[in-house]
């Protein structure tokens, strides 16, 4: 990465982050050739996180997935299903 793109990065302040509880039936599923891919364990948060970059960019948004499995939490990846 350049110095100009890793500045950016670090520019980045989290101004709030809110969990979005989920149910089973909110777990996404797609087809695609010939195979079926959905999350890679339960979803049960959805992870809204609101950032800016600095002081002339406003507030941006982002989300991800968590998931629990075996004690721990997990970002959720899409995987293929069996």
């Amino acid at each position: 990465m350049t110095e100009s793109v890793l500045a950016i990065y670090e520019a980045e302040t989290i101004t709030s982050a809110k969990l979005a509880p989920l149910d089973n039936s909110s777990a996404d599923t797609f087809a695609m050739n010939g195979h079926k891919y959905g999350p890679s364990i339960s979803p049960v948060y959805r992870v809204v996180v609101q950032y800016s970059h600095g002081p002339d960019v406003k507030v941006a948004e982002g989300s991800f997935t968590i998931g629990k499995k075996d004690g721990g939490w997990y970002v959720i990846a899409i995987a293929r299903l069996k």
